[in-house]
C-alpha cells in the first residue's frame, strides 16, 4: 500500500528525469538533525532527498513538514507540494512521523520545479524559535548526472512508522501505520460505580497487510503505564494492573450481575437513574435501549431472578486480546483492560516485531 502511494505521487513525474545534483554543503541550519542529501529535476517538479537522525535514547518528537514551506531562489518561491516519510502538517487530521532513539527516516519533499543554482533556501517557517525546523540557508549543490540517481527505493531504507489520531461519535482513535501494517487503538470506558474509579478498556485493531505472521504475548508484549506529576514536580510512573483475559468474563459478569441487581431491586422512581448506571456499567451498550426499559421494569417482581434478567438483556463486547498470532493478511480485533488508579494519564506499550507502540491517554 506504501509503495503504491509513493508511486502515484511520484512516479510519473521520475519518468521524466532530467538532471541530479549532490547537497555538498548548507551555510546555515536549524535543524542539526536533518540532512539534506540530493536534489532531483523532472520536467514538472524538483525533490529534495533528505535523512533525519534522531539523537537520543527517546522516541523522536512528532515530526511534519508546514504547508507553508518553499525554496527560494533569487528570493522567488517555489511551493511544497508533496513529502513522502514525512508528513504535511494537517489540523483537521494531524499525522506524524515517529523515529526510535539512534534510528534515522529518510523522505522526499516534491516541490514546484526551480531552476536549480550553486545555492538557494529551504524554508519552512521564519520565525525567532526555529529550532527544529527545516529552515536551511545556503544550499549548495553539485551537478553529479544520473548514473548515481537515486529514486523511490531511496525510501526503504529507512521507512517511516507515521501516528495519526481522529474522532468519531465521541470516542478518541490512534493509529500507527508502518510499511503494511497498521495498528489503532480505541478508548472505551467502563465505570465501576458512581463513586469509584474509572476502569478503561482500550479496544486495539490490527490489520497485518504483510506477507509474514505477528507474534504476541499477552502480558509481555502489551501493558500499561500510569504517570502523575508530584507537587515536587517529579513524575511518578505506575505499572497498571491487566484484566487478564481468562478473568474477562468473570470480572464483566459481576458487574453486569450489580448493575442488574441494582435495577430489579430499585423501585419504579428511580427507574430512570438506574438505567443511566447501567449505561456506564456496560461497554458497547445503547442507552436509548436502556431507557426503554424502564416502563417494563416497573412490572418486575423484587424477586425477580438476576440472572434471568441478565440472559434477557445480554451485553455484548469485543473478545480479550490474548496471546497468539496475528496471520498475514489478518484483521483482529480485541481489548485490553486495566483496573486504573487515579494518575494524569495513562500510556499502552505494545511491542511489536521489537518496535514499541505508545498510545498515550489522559485520565477522564
Amino acid at each position: 500500500m506504501r509503495k503504491f502511494l509513493i508511486s502515484a505521487l511520484m512516479l510519473f513525474t521520475f519518468s521524466a528525469l532530467q538532471a541530479q545534483w549532490k547537497v555538498t554543503e548548507v551555510d546555515k541550519s536549524d535543524n542539526a538533525s536533518c540532512e539534506l542529501v540530493q536534489i532531483l529535476e523532472s520536467e514538472n517538479a524538483t525533490f529534495v532527498f533528505g535523512t533525519i537522525t534522531n539523537p537520543t535514547d527517546d522516541l523522536y518528537p512528532y515530526s511534519t513538514i508546514s504547508r507553508t514551506t518553499c525554496v527560494y531562489v533569487d528570493d522567488e518561491p517555489y511551493k511544497l507540494v508533496n513529502s513522502v516519510n514525512l508528513p504535511i502538517y494537517d489540523e483537521a487530521t494531524p499525522l506524524y512521523a515517529q523515529i526510535s532513539g539512534h534510528q534515522k527516516l529518510n523522505f522526499i519533499m516534491e516541490f514546484e520545479k526551480f531552476p536549480v543554482t550553486d545555492g538557494f533556501d529551504l524554508l519552512e517557517k521564519e520565525s525567532k524559535h526555529t529550532e527544529g525546523t527545516y529552515n536551511f540557508y545556503g544550499v549548495h549543490v553539485e551537478n553529479v548526472g544520473l548514473e548515481s540517481m537515486a529514486d523511490d527505493s531511496f525510501l526503504d531504507e529507512y521507512p517511516s512508522i507515521l501516528y495519526g489520531n481522529f474522532t468519531n461519535e465521541g470516542k478518541q482513535t490512534q493509529y500507527y501505520m508502518f510499511l503494511d501494517f497498521t495498528l489503532s487503538c480505541t478508548l472505551e470506558q467502563e465505570q465501576r460505580d458512581p463513586y469509584g474509579q474509572p476502569d478503561y478498556l482500550f479496544l486495539l485493531t490490527f490489520e497485518n497487510g504483510s506477507k509474514k505472521d505477528l507474534s504476541l504475548v499477552f502480558g509481555t508484549d502489551v501493558w500499561v503505564t500510569g504517570h502523575s506529576v508530584k507537587k515536587d514536580g517529579k513524575l511518578e510512573e505506575k505499572k497498571m494492573k491487566l484484566i487478564r483475559p481468562e478473568d474477562y468474563e468473570i470480572y464483566f459478569y459481576h458487574k453486569d450481575y450489580q448493575a442488574a441487581k441494582y435495577i430489579v431491586n430499585s423501585d419504579v422512581a428511580s427507574m430512570t437513574d438506574a438505567a443511566r448506571q447501567t449505561k456506564y456499567s456496560t461497554t458497547n451498550s445503547d442507552a436509548n435501549a436502556v431507557l426503554g426499559l424502564v416502563a417494563a421494569l416497573g412490572d418486575l417482581s423484587i424477586d425477580k431472578d438476576v440472572k434471568q434478567y441478565l440472559a434477557e438483556h445480554p451485553t455484548v463486547r469485543p473478545a480479550p486480546l490474548r496471546t497468539g498470532t496475528i496471520k498475514a493478511g489478518e484483521k483482529k480485533v480485541g481489548y485490553v483492560g486495566i483496573q486504573a488508579k487515579k494518575m494524569d494519564y495513562y500510556v499502552l506499550h505494545l511491542n511489536l516485531e521489537g518496535y514499541e507502540y505508545r498510545f498515550r491517554w489522559k485520565r477522564q
